[in-house]
């Protein structure tokens, strides 16, 4: 969390879960951390479960971004956990993939993250593992 200035802004659109949760906005590095912290420790950030399909990759002197495809692997304990309703037919014994597209704008200063803006195309789509 060494990467993003003290003020950094987080802005998450799309997602109804994360604007419910959040009002779509998560504002300085602390909170940034305790979010992050929060998703990976809930299961919703796990590293070994996501998996990204970058379409377009744009870097610029003062920002990053990306869109593309993103697969998440998680059990429906986690979704429900985290407030996520469980797809139809659903148990939380179940193993679920979301597939949603979605672009990320990484702005910077200094050499630092200003935050990041998150765009999701809703709740994308929610399969059952068979």
């Amino acid at each position: 969390m060494a990467t993003p200035v003290e003020d950094c802004v987080y802005h998450c659109y799309g997602d109804p879960v994360a604007i419910e949760q959040r009002g779509g906005r998560v504002a300085d590095r602390d909170t940034v951390r305790a979010n992050y912290l929060e998703n990976m420790a809930n299961g919703m950030l796990a590293m070994d479960s996501l998996e990204v399909e970058v379409e377009h990759f744009f870097v610029s002197d003062d920002a990053i971004a990306w869109d593309g495809y993103t697969r998440l692997r998680l059990p429906g304990t986690a979704l429900a956990e985290a407030g996520v309703p469980l797809p139809d037919g659903g148990t939380a014994d179940d193993v679920f993939v979301l597939t949603a597209r979605q672009a990320i704008v990484i702005p910077f200063r200094d050499g630092l993250m200003v935050g990041e803006d998150f765009y999701l195309d809703g709740q994308g789509t929610w399969e059952k593992v068979a």
